[in-house]
């Protein structure tokens, strides 16, 4: 990530007062929040089946298990590095109120993971690239250590394939919501059922996407999702009209356009928000791809400064 920061003009770079960590390996003890303790000490070990890892995408080696732990680590981390600060801020209001302390000069509580946004997996078994899910293994964590700042998550997956395991995972979860928009003729498993499952046309472009995506929003920001506290944001970029397996139309203006809406509704509702990455296949150009994920945070980057 700092990297990214540095190819950007000086004048951008002063701008941008963040923290940048390396992503640290998920604990066992916080991945058996959300995945069975038999499945993920096999994967350490590998002890999968050829089907499992088909199903997954590719075969096991150490460095894979280095890299779903960092994934998901880097995920935890994030979300739990807004509920410190969160537990801190909340305390310092509380101690404060008497002396008319202006909330809004202590700053959004922003964070983003350049990995993640692994939605495929179950709770013993990964699928379509995805090994565990971040997302739920953070949301859990946080539940758990953060009772007293989260309450109620939600979970707006804008990623071109539905968010399958995070639905199963967090059905009749309360305390969760999961939204997923996705392309409906890009199913390459059984559907499942998420709180909020949004189909769009094979094809669709623009118009049609930030439509749809304004409607639900403002339903979410009227209260349909609940009284939400926290949000992961799964920006997915395999909507691009250049993705080799996206099957949607979707322009690097759209994506820029669906990046401000949600950020407008975390703003708006003065939740914080994780932000992590989704699917992006290129053709043969990798070019539209890594610039549309870069976007992602750059635009974060941006308006944090300019709000």
């Amino acid at each position: 990530m700092q990297g990214l920061v540095n190819s950007l003009p000086s004048d951008t770079r002063q701008k941008i007062q963040c923290d940048f960590r390396v992503s640290p390996l998920v604990t066992v003890k916080d991945l058996v929040t959300t995945h069975c303790p038999d499945y993920v000490e096999r994967y350490l070990v590998g002890n999968q089946t050829e089907e499992e890892l088909r199903n997954v995408g590719f075969p096991w080696s150490k460095e894979g298990v280095d890299r779903a732990f960092s994934s998901t680590g880097g995920t935890v981390a994030a979300a739990t590095s807004i509920c410190q600060v969160k537990r801190k801020r909340n305390a310092f209001i509380h101690g404060q109120h008497e002396n008319g302390l202006d909330r809004s000069k202590i700053g959004k509580l922003w964070s983003a993971h350049v990995a993640g946004g692994t939605h495929h997996a179950f709770k013993d078994r990964g699928e379509g690239f995805c090994v565990f899910s971040d997302i739920a293994v953070a949301a859990n964590v946080i539940l758990r250590d953060f009772p007293d700042v989260v309450k109620k998550i939600l979970i707006i997956d804008l990623d071109v394939h539905q968010g399958n395991g995070n639905a199963v995972l967090f059905q009749g979860v309360d305390e969760v919501t999961t939204f997923s928009m996705h392309c409906s003729a890009n199913y390459f498993s059984e559907k499942q059922n998420s709180d909020l499952d949004i189909e769009l046309p094979q094809g669709c472009g623009d118009a049609t996407y930030l439509g749809t995506l304004n409607h639900w929003l403002n339903r979410v920001k009227k209260g349909d999702a609940g009284d939400v506290d926290f949000i992961f944001f799964q920006a997915g970029v395999d909507i691009l009209e250049d993705d080799r397996l996206g099957r949607l139309s979707i322009t690097q203006n759209g994506i820029l356009r669906r990046n401000e809406m949600v950020f407008d509704l975390a703003d708006s509702l003065d939740c914080p928000i994780c932000i992590t990455m989704g699917g992006g296949y290129p053709r043969k150009d990798w070019q539209p791809i890594i610039e549309a994920h870069a976007n992602v945070y750059f635009q974060a980057f941006q308006y944090l400064t300019e709000h």
